[in-house]
């Protein structure tokens, strides 16, 4: 930058606590000089004076207060989705980092969901001033992308989004039906899928064991019945079902109960 005029200008700056940014105060031509090293959200004093050729300075010009923009990070620790269940999931972040340090208080987030990466036909974001948020009303075994933008105490941001990344929420428990096509050698089970969506994968098993050691047969299938074969005959069964999301994270077991396979009829 060039010399004005024969003049040298300083400039010097002050955090919201009045400690002087000493580090920062230097005499520099122009008109305008860059702080760097200073931390996010963080309100900040700013003033100037001139000094001439022959040494002579100037009076301070009147301070002027800002806030530096606040950030949003991921999180420093943990997890970026927690609790993800068929209807919600919770979403977390960080207000900075070590290295360039935390936003002071004040700051406030706008978190964005969509079902789409490119976030088109998305829905209002939702505001917080905490770090972490509980996002509701969505629907089973689908995939959701997570944004957040960061605003300083005082309502500015640059615009951008901090990518927080995807999750798949689980599919619904399916219901199961009665047991009601039960034969001497065979059961099918069927189920209702509780609203989740065709391409949900449902695992269905069988054992002559409550607890399901050993399961004897199991089968998966994107129907909603399956058919177990090669039974015994007057023999107690027990069936349940689950249901798998896109991730194949399962849903808890949903139980049938138990029935009896027929007796076979009496030979001459």
């Amino acid at each position: 930058m060039a010399v004005i005029n024969g003049k040298l200008y300083v400039m010097g700056g002050s955090d919201g606590a009045g400690s002087f940014l000493n580090t920062n105060e230097e005499y520099t031509p122009g008109v305008a000089v860059s702080f760097t090293g200073l931390k996010p959200n963080t309100p900040y004093n700013f003033k100037a004076k001139a000094r001439n050729l022959a040494g002579a300075e100037s009076d301070w010009s009147i301070p002027i207060t800002t806030y530096t923009l606040a950030v949003a990070t991921l999180p420093v620790s943990g997890l970026v989705f927690t609790d993800v269940f068929a209807s919600s999931v919770t979403v977390s972040w960080s207000s900075g980092t070590e290295a360039g340090g935390f936003n002071g208080p004040g700051a406030s987030y706008k978190i964005q969901v969509s079902t789409s990466p490119d976030f088109l036909g998305a829905s209002s974001p939702a505001t917080t001033f905490t770090l972490v948020l509980a996002t509701t009303g969505l629907t089973a075994n689908t995939t959701y992308y997570f944004r957040a933008q960061a605003y300083n105490s005082l309502g500015v941001t640059d615009h951008s989004w901090l990518a927080l990344g995807s999750t798949v929420t689980l599919a619904n428990p399916p219901v199961p039906q009665p047991l009601t096509q039960v034969s001497t050698y065979s059961i099918t089970a069927a189920w209702n899928p509780n609203g989740n969506a065709s391409d949900t994968v449902y695992n269905a098993q069988v054992s002559t064991n409550a607890g399901f050691t050993p399961t004897l047969l199991s089968s998966q299938t994107l129907n909603t019945s399956v058919p177990f074969s090669g039974l015994s005959a007057n023999t107690t069964y027990y069936l349940r079902v689950n249901a798998l999301n896109r991730a194949g994270s399962p849903t808890e077991w949903a139980s049938f109960g138990s029935t009896v396979t027929l007796i076979e009829a009496p030979t001459s």
